[in-house]
Formats: structure tokens, sequence, C-alpha cells
């Protein structure tokens, strides 16, 4: 029988922005690529990156504008932005899974924060 203590010592998982490995990360086998294309730079924060909805999503926003970002007259909380998006007659946001994970998951962190 596992003590409760054992349960303790794990440290807590936390979700993260980025892929960052620690320092001394995965030891290099075959199925392991290493890749460093951002090497030397610092990694945005979904929230400071005022393109990544737009960046992650070309489909279904081809202009490449009107994401949350954007400037509006009247400005928009990121839950109404995403509700309208998603309960709008334009069901391509609505049926794209990827986009109702990328919604839940900024609404709920921005939540936390």
């Amino acid at each position: 029988m596992a003590s409760e203590d054992s349960d303790n010592d794990e440290e807590p998982s936390v979700a993260l922005d980025s892929c960052l490995q620690p320092v001394e990360g995965p030891v290099c086998s075959p199925e392991v690529i290493s890749l460093a294309p951002g090497e030397g730079q610092t990694p945005l924060s979904l929230f400071t990156d005022k393109d990544s909805e737009l960046l992650a999503f070309p489909t279904l926003l081809p202009t490449g504008s009107f994401g949350h970002a954007a400037d509006r007259s009247t400005r928009l909380t990121l839950r109404k932005y995403f509700n309208a998006r998603l309960l709008s007659c334009d069901t391509r946001f609505a049926e794209s899974l990827e986009y109702l994970f990328y919604a839940q998951y900024m609404t709920e962190a921005k939540q936390i924060m």
C-alpha cells in the first residue's frame, strides 16, 4: 500500500504556453528530434501575443484580421468574443475542435490569472 506522502512528493502539473524542456531534458534517442528555430528568443504568452489566434487558425481567419485584439469601437471581453464566434450563424468556428479547445483554454487561463 502506497503512503500518502509519496503522492505529495510529485511536482504539480502546470499548463505551459510553450514546449520548453528542462535543461537536463529528455535523452536524445532516434525517436526524439531536437529543433531550436527560436533559439535565443523569449517565448510569448498567448495573452501577450496579439496575433496568436490569427496565426494558429489561418483557415478560419483567412484575411488575418478581426481577431480578439483587433481595434473595435466597443471593447469585447475574451468570453464575449468567443461566445460571439462560437454562437454565430457562421458555423466554421463551432465545428472546429481545435478552435473550441483554444477558446476554452484561453477563457479558463484568463479567469485563473
